[in-house]
């Protein structure tokens, strides 16, 4: 089961014609509360140089914006005033 987050993302591409494995893949990685873990799951998507990071916790945007700076990333589920700037690679 996918968290309702994850649902509502997938739900909103479908209703724009995106589709997983269609025209768009979705690489959903879990650091299960390890923020090292965390690190790591940032330098592999840098790593693969995907075209978008998605984060849901502070903890998370810390660990991409660490290991991934060149890629944009989108939070959900937070407010952090000033972050959603069109200079940042962060956008909320």
């Amino acid at each position: 089961m996918r968290p309702p987050v994850l649902e509502a993302l997938v739900d909103g591409l479908r209703e724009h014609g995106w589709e997983d494995w269609r025209n768009v893949v979705l690489d959903v990685r879990y650091a299960d509360l390890d923020p090292a873990r965390l690190l790591e799951l940032a330098a592999e998507l840098g790593a693969f140089k995907v075209d978008v990071i998605m984060v849901s916790d502070t903890h998370a945007l810390d660990a991409a914006r660490r290991k991934a700076a060149k890629i944009p990333i989108v939070m959900t589920g937070m407010a952090l005033p000033g972050w959603n700037n069109p200079r940042r690679t962060v956008r909320g």
